[in-house]
């Protein structure tokens, strides 16, 4: 992202839709080199990865139903980044519940927080 795109995420209104439509207008497909933003790409592996470790110590495949979050970003780690309008997930690519990171930040303001150092994650090699 460049610095004027940047600037632009806090014009936002917090919504992961208006975050999608922002990136997808944009044409951004990735962030620092780490963070990949191809959708439905990286969709379609997060739901392959959720139905692979279903069981009850990971993330269930209707996490995303019950939170109303999407899928926004995965590291080249292969870790995601999930929201909805009030929250950010940061869920570590073993998809292990008690792992989860959550932070209540519209992913707007989460990625403003990024871009500032803000962000303190034991999951994200920041």
């Amino acid at each position: 992202m460049n610095e004027w795109q940047i600037d632009s995420l806090a014009s936002l209104d917090g919504s992961v839709s208006a975050f999608k439509d922002f990136v997808t207008s944009q044409a951004i497909y990735e962030i620092d080199g780490y963070f990949i933003l191809e959708y439905p790409r990286i969709e379609r592996l997060f739901q392959q990865s959720i139905t692979q470790l279903a069981d009850t110590a990971h993330i269930t495949p209707d996490f995303l139903i019950e939170n109303q979050a999407s899928v926004i970003a995965m590291t080249i780690d292969g870790d995601f980044i999930i929201a909805n309008d009030q929250h950010t997930w940061v869920l570590e690519r073993s998809l292990y519940k008690e792992d989860c990171e959550c932070f209540t930040l519209p992913i707007n303001l989460w990625w403003q927080a990024y871009f500032d150092g803000e962000i303190i994650s034991r999951i994200l090699a920041l």
